[in-house]
């Protein structure tokens, strides 16, 4: 993929790191779905030279990055979209004059990274993760499963379903211990809840620096609303002590939590015994237009 001229590379950002590789063409077939054609980023750290682009903690191998690649469970269509496109210093995409890709680069909706979801000729306009529930203590193992589609299918309704509306940013509002925070958001890809004003913290030569170590588990309740501010409705969750968790050899926990600087961070434990949509921006189903999750 090009600029018109050069090029062209990404910088993927994620809390945990950056990944980094060209930005390449390719075929994508999900599930029994027809194959669709659509930019995609190849993880490859030892592409050119990242050096000055801000890229950090790359991974260097599936290994290492824990990962073989990732299908986005996403909000919206590209990974940066329009900001990217009128923005030369997104943070995102760079262009790569010979060894050199250190110049940032606008990149047009069509040629950004993008959701193969949303390309899909039936099924575009969202998934459905389902997990199952974990007990207190944790399980070694999970298998759940990602439906395309909202509404397409017979195993996609939303029926009884409640839709919260995110921001262009992917942000909702939450309510916790008194407490607003208008950036909290849902994401699968966090192993824990992680939220600010929660019990005792984990002290730093544990084995969970940065989480919470409650001498119980500890139950509570997170108002979330949708980013206007409705509907309203409250989620109880729990806590326990992340230290003790880590050391049973468990792998997937419903009570694990840790700290937040002000955001609530709805992650993988809040996705187990339940059906989450996620609504891609722009698309449509009977629960109205994404970006919105709904559960």
């Amino acid at each position: 993929m090009t600029n018109g001229t050069y090029p062209v590379a990404e910088c993927a950002q994620f809390g945990t790191g950056d990944e980094w590789g060209p930005v390449q063409m390719a075929s994508v077939v999900l599930g029994g779905e027809p194959a669709v054609t659509v930019p995609i980023q190849v993880i490859n750290s030892s592409y050119e030279s990242y050096s000055g682009t801000g890229c950090s903690g790359v991974g260097t191998s599936p290994a290492t990055s824990g990962f073989n690649g990732i299908l986005g469970v996403g909000l919206f269509p590209q990974d940066c979209g329009t900001g990217c496109t009128t923005v030369a210093s997104n943070g995102y995409y760079f262009y790569c004059n010979g060894s050199n890709c250190t110049n940032g680069t606008t990149v047009s909706l069509s040629n950004q990274v993008t959701n193969p979801v949303a390309m899909l000729p039936v099924d575009n306009n969202g998934v459905l993760v389902q997990l199952p529930g974990v007990a207190l203590g944790g399980v070694a193992s999970l298998s759940g499963y990602l439906i395309l589609g909202i509404g397409t299918q017979s195993d996609n309704s939303p029926s009884g379903a409640v839709k919260y509306s995110a921001s262009n940013s992917a942000n909702f509002t939450t309510v916790f211990n008194g407490t607003t925070a208008t950036d909290s958001f849902i994401d699968s890809g966090s192993n824990g809840l992680f939220f600010a004003g929660g019990p005792t913290q984990c002290s730093g030569s544990s084995y969970a620096p940065g989480f919470y170590c409650p001498a119980s588990t500890t139950g509570y309740t997170v108002t979330t609303k949708g980013y206007t501010g409705s509907p309203s409705v409250s989620v109880a969750f729990n806590v326990g002590n992340a230290s003790n968790l880590v050391q049973t050899g468990n792998s997937a926990f419903s009570e694990l939590a840790g700290v937040s600087s002000s955001y609530f961070d709805l992650g993988l434990p809040f996705f187990y015994g339940r059906s989450v949509f996620v609504g891609i921006e722009g698309k449509t189903s009977s629960l109205g237009t994404g970006p919105y999750w709904a559960y």
